[in-house]
């Protein structure tokens, strides 16, 4: 049958455009993990925490899933007097 031979190679060419898009499940993990991230951030002498010592933290008040504060206290405790002594102005976006 025409038809069935089609309905085939079109079955085949989905497949195969299905698995060319779809990423394979290691791929989809972050990384480095949330975990690893936070416990990055606790310590001054990590790769990310480095670079996040002049970070504007915005905070937003309907957002159930924001760690700002959790972010700022994190830096905070890591770097202690260096953290505060930079120049800082809070904004509140409503």
């Amino acid at each position: 049958d025409v038809f069935s031979g089609m309905f085939i190679g079109v079955a085949n060419g989905a497949k195969q455009i299905g698995e060319a898009l779809t990423p394979a499940a290691e791929d989809l993990e972050f990384f480095p993990t949330p975990e690893d991230l936070w416990d990055d951030l606790s310590s001054s002498h990590g790769v990310y925490s480095r670079s996040c010592l002049k970070t504007l933290i915005v905070q937003f008040d309907e957002d159930p899933i924001d760690q700002g504060a959790r972010l700022a206290r994190t830096l905070l405790s890591a770097y202690g007097d260096e953290a505060t002594s930079t120049n800082s102005t809070e904004a509140k976006v409503e």
